[in-house]
């Protein structure tokens, strides 16, 4: 079983090492969108998937390009940034990694984190990235922050939350008021 998780855990860091190459894109073909018909979503700011609660902090329309400290300039590549601000805790007794989150539009378009989006520093020292972390069990919520760089177009936001198990057991979906 480690063996496994140990191999999946490679996976997803590899996964993670391709993706700044490709930039912040929809992680799907305008073929092939998420049916929101067949989901419930949920309007509350706090949901709990299996043994993890989320928190949902604060949801904020970047704009086409953000600037860090330094001057430096990344414009959005899809359309607009989405930032997203929010906590987790594990209330279950195993550690659990938080390697992705998805939002998706009401046109059933998903995007995942713009890793990118980190070097900007957006939202302070308060927050953390939230790409391949664990979530420790019995210890208090912990703050992290996610960028999505979304069409211009998207409206309707929901961030999609899981149990953080691998095939997910609990999944749920947050409106981000959006």
């Amino acid at each position: 079983m480690k063996k496994t998780l140990v191999l999946i855990l490679i996976v997803v860091l590899i996964i993670f090492m391709v993706i700044p190459v490709i930039g912040c894109q929809t992680t799907i073909s305008e073929g092939n969108l998420f049916d929101r018909s067949k989901i419930t979503i949920q309007e509350l700011k706090q949901i709990r998937t299996g043994d993890i609660i989320w928190s949902l902090l604060s949801v904020e329309d970047l704009g086409t390009e953000i600037t860090n400290d330094l001057g430096a300039v990344y414009p959005a590549t899809t359309g607009k940034f989405v930032f997203i601000s929010f906590s987790a805790e594990n209330v279950g007794t195993d550690f659990r990694t938080l390697y992705d989150l998805r939002v998706i539009d009401d046109q059933g378009r998903i995007y995942s984190i713009c890793n990118q989006a980190y070097a900007y520093n957006i939202g302070g020292p308060v927050y953390s990235a939230c790409s391949l972390v664990d979530i420790l069990p019995k210890v208090k919520p912990q703050n992290f922050s996610a960028t999505f760089d979304v069409d211009m177009d998207s409206k309707g936001l929901i961030l999609e939350l899981t149990d953080l198990l691998i095939p997910s057991k609990d999944v749920a979906y947050m409106d981000l008021g959006l």
